[in-house]
């Protein structure tokens, strides 16, 4: 895995859409493990609800397994979370599968963490697949120990704990264990650090590995004695992080430890991963740098909740959901709440009292956390909101796009839904969606936008007909569906369709960069030997992972310098798509591996910690990129 990154690491418009920023915690005593209702679980599940995408998912490369994964830890099922029709289920069934045993592995936990089967989804068993990855007595790579962490806990979530294979590649980790204490990513030191010595602790551990013996005792020292002032964890090089700190958290955990207790100074873990979280509920990966929000997320919540891999469904009485409130003239409120079984909300003169969340505790709850002032009535029917924002008398939902046949106070809601409520006089309204054909353009281009409308009769999402795009002020017509929008500056862009007798759109967004080419110095070496050496100009890359997956970046980011080397004939390399970010396979056909080490990189003398599809370039900066053991 390389390392050329980071760890493997009206009212008018209410939308949460807020530039945020580290909640400064103090150092409290915080109870460990944190419970599912607690505010910081709570925002984090809010965090990945406002994130789901059109296809159900989270992201690619592994993020939606990982977001599923710690979804399940909160006690929410994810394959309810429905976004456009679609679940994180859908997603998976969609993706093509590769001969990747990562992603095996990683499959299988998530499977298992939400109760599926990974012996039989879509045709594949990937149970047998990671099994038909041993060899030599461990799994896959002999000189590879991370393959045996991840194998070893996916086989153990499928139930197979007291495999031979299992147990064969225990004993390969165990007696790999460095005399210090920690463990590495491979048996030749590569990478020997604490998130190598959690994760092998926590698969010993779940292995049924004595938490007083030896290797674990050992592992816990050299834990301890790798604990920063901050109170956290660091990966190599790199700054204290979430995704070390919440991998500690876990090795803890397993075996009874409290990481509240693990302080330098007056400075705990626990505090320490908490002091991470954003406003908007998301982790960054550290003070710093908010690199792979979704994966950091991912990796904080189970670690908080004091679970760890591999992770099984468990179940709580929460509910987070989708809100958007449309108002005759304008979105009032877009949002995202946690709802708990039962709600007693005062309002208009009503005691409001439920069992379970339906949509009318979400929307009373969100207008009372959002300043609005809803008027509610009864009649024989029940309750019914009558007026918010001064619209009276034409109030309805929908629930993951239908118009259901049950009162507001009477529709269970389950975890993942999409509640919206919007206003309609005439009875006539149904939703608008819109697809923009990219999301990322360049300046001077023009984006293809397709607008739909759901059918109540169909439950089918067809072609709108006679609609139109807002954006920036001017409204774009859209008679078959199709609105072509042109992007003459730099910036970032909200679009929205409307149509007469027909619910307005979620706002979507693209980002249109400036075409401008910068030159940089670019020097490759493998471990000493000079390989590469001159000046490269560019402004962006589009081009493939070894996967086949797309990949089009319209920034100067670090990786745009090979891929416009490669582009002249002057070199080749491959990349990886993963849940860490695009990571290098090879430069110049030369792969990372066991024995000669990772792709690492260095801008103006300085190890770097982003990703090298996130890493922005200035013109004149002197790049390295160099294959070793360890990094400089």
């Amino acid at each position: 895995m390389s390392r050329a990154a980071k760890p493997k690491r009206s009212i008018a418009l209410l939308i949460l859409s807020i530039v945020c920023f580290v909640v400064s915690v103090p150092q409290l005593a915080f109870p460990f493990p944190l419970t599912a209702d607690s505010t910081a679980i709570e925002k984090a599940l809010n965090y990945f609800k406002a994130n789901q995408r059109d296809d159900g998912g989270f992201g690619d490369g592994g993020i939606t397994e990982w977001v599923m994964i710690a979804i399940s830890s909160a006690g929410q099922d994810p394959r309810q979370w429905h976004k456009n029709g679609k679940t994180p289920l859908d997603y998976l069934k969609a993706k093509s599968p590769t001969d990747n045993p990562y992603e095996w592995i990683r499959t299988t936990l998530a499977l298992c963490a939400v109760g599926e089967d990974p012996r039989n989804f879509n045709s594949n068993d990937y149970v047998q697949k990671i099994k038909g990855y041993y060899q030599a007595n461990q799994f896959g790579d002999p000189l590879s120990l991370r393959d045996d962490y991840w194998a070893v806990l996916a086989l153990i979530a499928a139930g197979e704990k007291n495999s031979p294979a299992v147990r064969d590649s225990v004993r390969f980790i165990v007696g790999h264990q460095n005399r210090d204490g920690s463990w590495s990513a491979s048996t030749t030191g590569i990478e020997t650090c604490v998130d190598n010595t959690a994760i092998a602790m926590i698969a010993l551990s779940a292995a049924g590995l004595d938490p007083k013996s030896e290797a674990i005792l050992k592992g816990l020292n050299y834990l301890n004695k790798h604990q920063l002032k901050d109170g956290g964890f660091s990966y190599l090089f790199m700054p204290s992080n979430t995704a070390s700190a919440s991998m500690v958290m876990q090795s803890l955990s397993v075996i009874g430890k409290d990481p509240s207790e693990w302080k330098k100074g007056n400075k705990n873990l626990l505090n320490h991963l908490l002091g991470l979280q954003s406003c908007d509920g998301s982790f960054l990966w550290t003070a710093d740098s908010r690199s792979n929000p979704l994966l950091m997320t991912a990796y904080a919540v189970p670690a908080l909740l004091g679970r760890w891999f591999p992770i099984h469904p468990s179940q709580s009485n929460l509910c987070t959901i989708g809100l958007r409130i449309e108002g005759e003239g304008s979105t009032i409120l877009n949002t995202q709440l946690t709802l708990g079984p039962v709600r007693s909300t005062v309002s208009s003169g009503f005691l409001h009292k439920e069992s379970t969340p339906t949509p009318f505790s979400a929307v009373i709850q969100a207008t009372a956390e959002y300043g609005l002032s809803p008027e509610i009535e009864r009649d024989s029917l029940g309750l019914y909101l009558r007026s918010l924002q001064g619209e009276m008398g034409g109030w309805q939902y929908r629930v993951n796009d239908c118009l259901p046949m049950k009162a507001a106070n009477e529709q269970q809601l389950n975890p993942g839904d999409e509640v919206l409520w919007f206003y309609d006089s005439r009875g006539c309204k149904s939703p608008l969606r819109i697809v923009p054909e990219r999301v990322v353009a360049w300046q001077g281009e023009s984006v293809r936008v397709i607008v739909e409308q759901y059918g109540d009769v169909d439950a089918q999402w067809k072609r709108a007909k006679d609609a139109w795009v807002t954006c920036d002020g001017a409204r774009y017509p859209a008679p078959d569906g199709f609105a072509l929008i042109p992007f003459t500056r730099k910036g970032t862009y909200s679009l929205q369709a409307e149509k007469e007798c027909a619910i307005r759109s979620i706002s979507r967004t693209v980002s249109v960069e400036e075409v401008r080419d910068i030159t940089v110095h670019l020097r490759i070496e493998d471990n000493g030997m000079p390989l590469f050496n001159r000046h490269i100009s560019f402004h962006g890359l589009q081009t493939e992972d070894i996967y086949g997956h797309k990949i089009e970046i319209r920034r100067p980011v670090a990786l745009g310098t090979l891929d416009a080397a490669c582009g002249k004939g002057l070199l080749t390399y491959r990349t990886i798509q993963t849940a860490e970010g695009l990571i290098l396979a090879s430069i110049a056909g030369l792969a990372e591996d066991n024995q000669n080490g990772s792709w690492w990189y260095r801008i103006n003398d300085r190890n770097v910690f982003e990703d090298v599809d996130e890493c922005l370039l200035k013109d004149g900066d002197s790049l390295l990129f160099y294959r070793s053991k360890y990094p400089k």
